[in-house]
């Protein structure tokens, strides 16, 4: 391969749709001393194949690599380790670009001696091509962004419409940061700082897929906080290089801008007083750190020609507009009572990837002491849902699970309980309604007592035994999978458990149904709930049925009722380094329960479930 003069950066995660014709549009590429780093980031789907096929079609242009799954981050920080070009661009591989890109961009680079060079872009959704001006062409082209603070707004912060001197992340140390989304805002406007100059191509080169199922720009979960730690990222970095007064009318603006757009998104949360929470965090960040940002200049001058534009009446004050949303969701909460859905509290981020990998290890080493429990007394378990999940296609924790789960066969959890209670090591503690009264849940519990600063918010009944921990979940047998006599019974069991969970205040009470059955709880003890769901659940055990099911579980009956001899005899499945105890047909079970279970899920759904919050990463 001859000395390359651009290094063409391309992550690969689940994109096996798009990658073949991403990858057309590279090889192809007219300038030809470019060489194309796929960094494949430990992705589960076919993509890896199609990498194979292109390097070996083209050795001399295509550097496949692979690593474990660290996210986009990680992966674009992966290639520019390996990078030898003179400039790098990155690709994101379900998108496409014209075939004379690099050679367009690199002759401006080289012609102007510029640092960056910034191209238009198309947006494409399936076939169709939306061609429009989506950078604008201006005279601050040519300039630095010491010399003109505007460029910031005008070159903007994707990654993927420009050419960088590859001494840019070489020399400064700049790396986009790992785990968090919005990595492009928390990372080009600090690049774009250092570059000599800025020039641009006034030509739409890359063609963005738009719409795409999954993209964080679209979908309302936890991952939208992160666009605050990505605008502390390039403020605490002009601040850092002592150039934030120079500019801070200009982040300001891209502050106000970059909120402004995550609050349409924001809309899309399923939980009203989700949508109250992120208003009024980006209030308090926007008030935080510019107290004076409604009058922004050139927020007001675009205000004015929206009036001009819409008429008088057009909601342009986004001070309004925030504190309107404020008022507006808080009313709805009040209305209609708070969702069932649980968030966790407004000050716990999200858990980092480097936190989470500390909580699984917590979770291992108390699912091994069960282990060896089980092995000493010769008592069954398997692991259970999203653990069961992980076992069978990642050979380990889900990447973006926080949680563990087992389940056992009735007559062994009942063995359990007794032989845990008295035989746990000192720091691990049995929760259960046999061992404290005021339980509130129709399964078990095992709770580290060890301080790994993780917090349950969520299970207060627990008290002081808030830490890490794993559920363990009883199977019963049951006649035929699908009933009446069994619906029936399902629901007499929820109903039972969401009086428990009213009691102690786990769940709230919205709709007219839902009160009524909290009212109803105030007259039963916990005591007899308990009973009722044992005897309900266990109504057929010993009497020869076929069928085995998780009465505990959040799914439904007939999502989760298999043959019994899918469980028994169970069999080992490496996970996280260990082998661990699985049902004998696993992949039957994860089959009624999850469909297609090989095929991981889109990107919104890769989140935490945050019963636990990390206490050393509150959001000040």
């Amino acid at each position: 391969m001859a000395q390359a003069k651009v290094s063409v950066i391309v992550p690969v995660y689940n994109v096996e749709e798009y990658l073949s014709p991403c990858l057309d549009t590279l090889v192809n590429q007219t300038l030809e001393e470019i060489e194309i780093i796929l960094v494949n980031d430990g992705s589960p789907d076919q993509s890896q194949a199609i990498i194979d096929r292109y390097a070996a079609a083209h050795p001399e242009k295509v550097r496949p690599f692979v690593k474990p799954n660290g996210g986009l981050s990680d992966a674009r920080n992966f290639g520019i380790e390996q990078a030898t070009g003179e400039y790098i661009g990155f690709v994101d591989s379900d998108d496409l670009t014209v075939v004379t890109m690099f050679e367009k961009l690199y002759a401006k680079a080289v012609d102007t001696q510029s640092d960056c060079v910034v191209c238009d872009y198309s947006e494409i959704s399936g076939n169709q091509v939306y061609k429009r001006s989506c950078v604008t062409a201006s005279p601050l082209f040519g300039s630095n962004i010491r010399e003109a603070s505007a460029l910031l707004r005008t070159a903007k912060s994707y990654a993927w419409n420009k050419l960088y001197k590859r001494s840019l992340f070489t020399q400064t140390g700049i790396r986009f940061p790992v785990g968090i989304h919005f990595e492009d805002s928390a990372t080009i406007y600090n690049v774009l700082l250092h570059a000599n100059k800025i020039e641009f191509v006034n030509e739409p080169l890359y063609l963005y897929r738009i719409m795409r199922p999954g993209a964080i720009t679209t979908q309302a979960n936890a991952g939208l906080y992160d666009i605050f730690k990505a605008m502390d990222s390039f403020l605490g970095h002009y601040k850092s290089q002592g150039v934030f007064e120079d500019h801070y009318t200009d982040l300001e603006y891209l502050c106000i801008n970059h909120i402004n757009a995550r609050l349409n998104t924001a809309k899309s949360f399923p939980s009203l007083w989700d949508r109250f929470r992120f208003a009024s965090a980006a209030y308090r960040y926007l008030n935080r750190n510019f107290p004076d940002w409604h009058n922004n200049p050139t927020y007001l001058q675009q205000g004015k020609e929206q009036v001009k534009k819409h008429g008088r009446f057009c909601w342009h004050k986004m001070r309004d507009r925030l504190f309107t949303l404020k008022l507006y969701y808080a009313f709805l909460y009040l209305l209609k009572g708070r969702d069932y859905r649980w968030s966790p509290p407004k000050s716990y981020p999200p858990i980092s990837e480097e936190r989470l990998g500390v909580l699984q290890e917590v979770e291992l080493s108390i699912l091994l002491e069960v282990d060896a429990l089980c092995k000493r007394h010769k008592l069954s378990y398997f692991l259970a849902e999203g653990s069961l999940l992980g076992a069978i296609r990642h050979h380990d924790f889900i990447p973006w699970d926080d949680d563990m789960d087992i389940s056992m066969p009735r007559k062994d959890f009942d063995r359990f309980m007794e032989i845990a209670a008295r035989e746990l090591p000192d720091h691990l503690r049995l929760c259960w309604h046999k061992t404290m009264p005021a339980y509130h849940l129709p399964f078990a519990k095992i709770i580290s007592t060890e301080d790994y600063g993780f917090v349950n918010k969520r299970d207060k009944v627990l008290g002081k035994l808030n830490g890490i921990f794993i559920d363990i979940f009883p199977l019963d047998e049951t006649p035929a999978p699908h009933s009446k006599e069994l619906t029936r019974r399902f629901r007499k069991i929820r109903r039972y458990r969401d009086m428990l969970l009213y009691r102690c205040g786990y769940m709230s009470a919205g709709t007219l149904s839902r009160k009524l059955t909290r009212l109803r709880s105030k007259f039963i003890s916990n005591k007899t709930l308990h009973r009722r769901i044992a005897k309900l659940s266990s109504k057929y055990n010993g009497k020869g049925c076929r069928y085995m099911v998780n009465f505990a579980s959040s799914y439904p009956p007939h999502r989760q009722i298999v043959g019994k001899e899918c469980y028994a005899p169970g069999r080992r499945e490496e996970f996280h380094g260990h082998m661990i105890s699985v049902p004998r047909n696993a992949e039957a079970l994860l089959s009624i329960t999850y469909g297609n279970f090989r095929l991981p899920p889109p990107p919104e759904k890769r989140v935490n479930k945050h019963q636990l919050v990390d206490i050393t990463a509150r959001d000040c």
